[in-house]
């Protein structure tokens, strides 16, 4: 786990940014960089919880990735008896900075 505070004081060249949306509005964030990948704790040491993909924009806002993905995770195979590893999640690449309109 990468702690939020480690992200501010630690320059990183981030590869991507994956945002995992869980049921219940639950956004959970892991970077990946030099070949590995990290979620991003909290102050008590597990995985950060966000509201939203604006939450995490701002939240992070001094990360710079090279690509944004939105994986979303869906527990329907699940619900009609498929196991767990049936279905990938859906995975959808997402702009890091949303351009203003005027």
């Amino acid at each position: 786990m990468l702690h939020i505070e480690q992200l501010k004081s630690v320059p990183m060249s981030v590869k991507c940014l994956h945002i995992h949306s869980h049921e219940g509005g639950i956004y959970l964030v892991e970077m990946e960089f030099d070949s590995q990948r990290e979620f991003i704790a909290g102050g008590n040491g597990r995985p950060l919880h966000f509201a939203s993909v604006e939450d995490v924009r701002r939240k992070l806002n001094s990360c710079k990735p090279e690509k944004v993905k939105l994986v979303h995770h869906s527990a329907y195979g699940e619900m009609i008896g498929l196991s767990s590893d049936a279905i990938e999640p859906m995975e959808l690449e997402i702009p890091w900075v949303v351009e203003q309109v005027h």
